[in-house]
């Protein structure tokens, strides 16, 4: 299973933030490779991405699950 981390520190207020994070429809876009997605319920979505495999390059699907 893939597992990443990543941190920065922002200048806004958590509000705020949280605004921004708890909607998938802002942050999305942003995933290197995005191509789409799709939400298919409050825990569950399908992601749809280009990868890098060596010289070539590949779309590739990808279902999520939040827990």
């Amino acid at each position: 299973m893939a597992s990443f981390h990543h941190e920065k520190k922002v200048n806004v207020s958590i509000d705020h933030l949280w605004q921004f994070v708890s909607d998938m429809n802002h942050w999305a876009p942003l995933v290197p490779g995005y191509i789409r997605h799709e939400i298919l319920n409050e825990k569950s979505s399908i992601w749809v991405f280009k990868v890098d495999v060596g010289l070539m390059k590949k779309k590739d699907r990808a279902t999520g699950r939040y827990h």
